[in-house]
């Protein structure tokens, strides 16, 4: 058996150390520019499809999770803009998301991935609803919070 197969995150950690570079780097850009950030740690990140909720989601530290929290719980919060940053293969997909809230100048960068071949219901769920979500959680499913991405196709693998 190769060593793949023994350790299926040894095909990810490369590409995953650059994504990880690629967000300190745009983390650092916006607060040049006067923005607060929120880098994201991921310990998880897989597609999921199921009866209450599709799209990718991710386990994240506490500390992060709590950050985050703490500005969405602000009435004012307005995290609606994002950019799109992905790289991958015929197997991988890998992304970085900063979601924005422009008014406040607040950015959350999230990177993640997932597996082609294990998301096919998540890629096909969001090609028919043209919507893909990110769920950002603590180990525990006591909150979820939910960040909604209209431009389906810039997460999805492209159609062959």
């Amino acid at each position: 058996m190769s060593e793949e197969a023994h350790n299926p995150l040894g095909r990810v950690t490369g590409q995953w150390d650059a994504v990880l570079a690629d967000m300190e780097a745009t983390a650092e850009e916006y607060r040049e520019n006067g923005w607060e950030v929120i880098e994201v740690h991921p310990g998880d990140s897989v597609a999921i499809a199921d009866d209450v909720r599709y799209g990718i989601d991710l386990i994240v530290p506490s500390s992060e999770f709590e950050a985050i929290a703490a500005w969405m719980d602000n009435e004012a919060a307005a995290f609606e803009s994002y950019e799109v940053f992905r790289a991958g293969n015929d197997d991988i997909i890998y992304l970085l998301l900063v979601i924005r809230d422009e008014a406040a100048k607040r950015a959350i960068c999230i990177p993640s991935y997932y597996d082609v071949r294990t998301g096919g219901d998540m890629i096909s769920r969001a090609r028919e609803e043209g919507v893909v979500y990110t769920h950002v959680r603590r180990l525990s499913t006591d909150r979820i919070i939910t960040f909604t991405h209209e431009q389906a196709g810039m997460l999805l693998p492209q159609r062959e």
